[in-house]
């Protein structure tokens, strides 16, 4: 799971509940937007996962305002590669610059 969430103008990655918690949970952090990267669990039908594929992807462009080191960027990078090639999305996210 990676939790990619914006506060204090800057943007960063969580690889763990526990290292989201112990940021986001700080009275002095103003959070503006988060997304979960994660592995479709609940839904159950291939439409709807890819859906949700799309969604998660779509959201992730809008709240990163900068601040992620080249590794974040690989693992996102990664993460929307693996699951837009798995549910047949490569080709739009290449059309919409997202690759």
């Amino acid at each position: 799971m990676m939790i990619m969430s914006t506060y204090n103008n800057t943007t960063s990655i969580y690889y763990n509940l526990e290292s989201y918690n112990a940021a986001a949970f700080n009275p002095e952090v103003k959070e503006k937007a988060a997304v979960v990267f994660f592995t479709l669990r609940g839904t159950k039908t291939y439409n709807e996962k890819k859906e949700r594929v799309r969604n998660i992807v779509k959201d992730s462009q809008f709240i990163d305002i900068g601040g992620l080191s080249w590794a974040e960027y690989a693992d996102l990078s990664y993460w929307v590669e693996t699951y837009g090639k798995r549910y047949g999305l490569l080709r739009e996210f290449k059309n919409e610059g997202i690759l």
